[in-house]
């Protein structure tokens, strides 16, 4: 079989015994050819994510705005719960983040922590995990009772929990340790 490459007539066999030697050229180019195979593959490695599927999930209601870490913990919206080794959760300042194995620091979405909890690795890319580190999962504030709430209602915008619980504005919907709605206000 005889094949046209740029104006000359090379054979099958040419062709074959050219590509077995493309790596050994002085030519500058036909160097580049492995890295760019590499780079390929840590490009495509890179696009698959790696997340946790294990961890908590978000509430399905509309008016709570928590993330579930267990019965009775919860972090803001957008974040993620990561609970040290020592027991205590911290809420990941990323949505679908990436908890390191100190339980306080996370990378985002995507990313993994490295052995020292302070990078977050994806390929080749090296990135400090979070800026700061988690805070503490929500604590409980004082709730609002129905009749209550229908007077700020007046005043205020409230936020429907749960039942006849509802909170201000400034508060969101949180879960206590005793799996009972309350108002949360803050980050311990």
């Amino acid at each position: 079989m005889r094949t046209y490459i740029r104006g000359t007539v090379r054979t099958s066999q040419d062709i074959t015994a050219s590509s077995k030697t493309i790596h050994t050229r002085g030519d500058p180019d036909s160097k580049m050819v492995p890295v760019l195979m590499l780079l390929m593959a840590a490009l495509v490695a890179a696009d698959e994510p790696m997340m946790d599927l294990s961890g908590p999930l978000e509430s399905d209601s509309p008016s709570v705005s928590v993330v579930f870490c267990d019965a009775g913990i919860t972090c803001p919206s957008g974040t993620t719960c990561c609970r040290s080794p020592f027991g205590v959760w911290y809420c990941c300042p990323f949505l679908m983040g990436q908890c390191c194995r100190d339980g306080r620091h996370c990378c985002r979405h995507g990313y993994h922590c490295d052995s020292t909890s302070t990078l977050c690795l994806r390929g080749w890319l090296r990135l400090p995990s979070s800026a700061e580190p988690a805070t503490k999962a929500i604590q409980k504030t004082q709730s609002v009772p129905f009749d209550q709430a229908l007077k700020w209602q007046s005043q205020t915008e409230t936020v429907h929990c749960d039942g006849n619980l509802y909170c201000s504005t400034e508060q969101f919907c949180c879960k206590t340790a005793a799996g009972q709605w309350g108002c949360c206000s803050e980050m311990v």
